[in-house]
């Protein structure tokens, strides 16, 4: 299968592309987008992908959020690529940025009902005041008074361009309240917004049922430039709410994970600074702790890539086994046009039948073995995580899989094929054109049997192999839905075994990690709940950057 992949995490401006499970090659068009907003360059996706993949017809696969997702699929509707041409497939989906907003929020409150000794939160909010716990702004001009419509969004409201001048507009939304009696006041306060370098157009958004001449105002804004405007119902619209998750509110999840990424190296290296001092005094102890550490960490991340796996994908070999079904079935005789007599057509049928039998039962067989291979393959990818944790315990699940395919056959085919012909009835040539004169001494009755019509009768090849494809093609299908099902459920239930086996000995290393960590000091106890604090904080810092 031909396939482009395209992950964008916003909340750490990180974008990986993939074509045909090859990264892009060096000096692609897509080398300088990577570590981009997505926004800024979707409209040129479609394309920079089709110059990758030399043309379209292939499967798109995104990561990233709904509405990321959204706004890709409607890049490519807007310039008219068709969803048969690119299928856009929401692979994996990233939590909006509202979700994050609160996880941020469970992240400053856990800090502020978790004290550490290394952390100073009073401090760290105080700082980072203005980051942390500052409202969003929302302009709007020449409205009325209108409350917050969202949650930590500040409303402003301004007559002009005036109030505003020495006012940072970058990725906050302006909403322009349209009546007749602010059309001028609002064309002369719009001219003076796009003329400013942090206001882009697609902040910019429009109020006009107060207004009875619609056209006129998308006139005018036609001629300033926005040729596609968003009009809005109100300041609680949709569409302002989306612009406010998708910048702002991103922007401020960016932001409060770098500021706490770089809280993160500061007790990082705190901590091994305290490791090495108590290393000197406690070598023996620190090292088994630190040995338990490393295990832990790495049963940890092995726990962790395969609860973020990827969906189980419908095997590539499947769709190809039942393009080669298919294909047989269309190069049956496809050289041969027609059949006009009934005999042969049966006997064709008969011979044809036998030969979808057969290609439906090598399709079957073929997919025997493509289940089984892939039962083999999830056991190995699966194992290969687990080996990563570098636990010595050579661990396998010993779950098994089967499928019975036998439930599947397909229709008596002869008989309907032989109900596909065309006839008609025509009158015989004259016989006085072959036979002269002899003809005419014939008697009268036997002229008169030589003018009955005849039957002609006409069975296309061609009918035939369309029929039966279309026959077959839904039965095909079938088995190839009952693989993947099976498949994606034992996926699940084998990664399930693993991810159950990981969470033991998680336990039992910490455990074994409390244990050694007893017999420190006072000082050194303090040590190991600074670590254990450290790694809770980590992990949640983890969640909200990658979930």
């Amino acid at each position: 299968m031909i396939k482009a992949e395209l992950s964008y995490n916003p909340y750490l401006l990180e974008t990986a592309v993939k074509f045909n499970g090859s990264a892009p090659k060096i000096n692609s068009l897509v080398e300088k987008h990577l570590t981009g907003m997505l926004q800024k360059w979707v409209g040129r996706i479609p394309a920079i992908f089709y110059d990758e993949m030399n043309g379209y017809g292939f499967d798109l696969e995104f990561t990233g959020t709904i509405a990321d997702f959204e706004a890709l699929q409607a890049t490519f509707d807007a310039q008219r690529i068709s969803r048969e041409s690119v299928r856009l497939v929401h692979k994996n989906e990233l939590e909006d940025a509202y979700r994050k907003s609160e996880e941020l929020d469970g992240l400053l409150d856990w800090l502020q009902s978790h004290p550490n000794r290394r952390f100073d939160y009073p401090a760290f909010r105080d700082m980072h005041t203005a980051l942390l716990d500052t409202d969003y702004e929302f302009v709007v001009m020449q409205g009325g008074q209108y409350a917050s419509p969202f949650p930590d969004v500040a409303v402003e409201t301004v007559s002009g361009t005036d109030e505003l001048a020495q006012t940072d507009l970058e990725n906050t939304p302006i909403l322009f309240c349209v009546s007749e009696q602010s059309r001028a006041a609002f064309e002369r306060n719009l001219s003076a917004v796009l003329r400013r370098n942090d206001v882009t157009r697609e902040q910019l958004f429009f109020l006009i049922d107060q207004f009875p001449d619609r056209f006129r105002v998308e006139r005018f804004l036609a001629d300033s430039g926005i040729k596609e405007p968003q009009f809005v119902r109100g300041p609680d619209d949709e569409r302002i709410k989306q612009y406010i998750a998708r910048y702002p509110v991103t922007e401020y999840i960016r932001q409060a994970i770098a500021v706490f990424r770089r809280q993160e190296e500061t007790l990082k290296d705190i901590l091994r600074d305290e490791d090495q001092r108590s290393m000197q005094t406690n070598g023996d102890l620190q090292e088994k702790i630190e040995a338990l550490d490393r295990c832990i960490c790495l049963l940890r991340a092995a726990h962790e890539r395969i609860v973020q796996r990827d969906y189980y994908h419908c095997p590539d070999a499947l769709t190809i086994a039942k393009a080669a079904c298919l294909t047989r079935l269309q190069d049956w005789r496809k050289k041969k046009i027609k059949m006009t007599d009934d005999a042969e057509a049966a006997r064709a049928a008969d011979a044809f039948e036998a030969e979808a039998q057969a290609a439906f039962a090598a399709f079957v067989a073929r997919a025997w073995e493509i289940f089984f291979s892939c039962t083999d393959g999830i056991r190995f990818a699966l194992t290969q995580i687990y080996a990563s944790a570098e636990y010595d315990d050579e661990y396998n699940t010993s779950e098994g899989c089967g499928i019975d395919l036998t439930a599947f056959h397909i229709p008596e085919l002869a008989p309907s094929l032989l109900t596909l012909f065309t006839e008609q009835y025509a009158e015989p040539k004259n016989a006085a054109d072959f036979l002269g004169s002899i003809l005419k001494n014939l008697p009268v009755a036997a002229q008169s049997k030589q003018k009955e019509p005849v039957r002609l009768v006409s069975y296309l090849y061609s009918d035939w192999r369309q029929y039966t494809a279309d026959m077959l093609a839904p039965v095909l299908d079938d088995v190839i839905t009952r693989v993947f099902e099976t498949l994606s459920a034992y996926y699940t239930q084998v990664a399930a075994d693993y991810l159950g086996h990981l969470d033991t000995l998680v336990r039992q290393q910490t455990n074994a990690r409390r244990k050694t960590a007893a017999q420190l000091s006072d000082d050194e106890q303090k040590l190991h709940a600074d670590h254990v604090w450290f790694t809770a904080f980590q992990e949640k810092l983890r969640e909200i950057e990658r979930a």
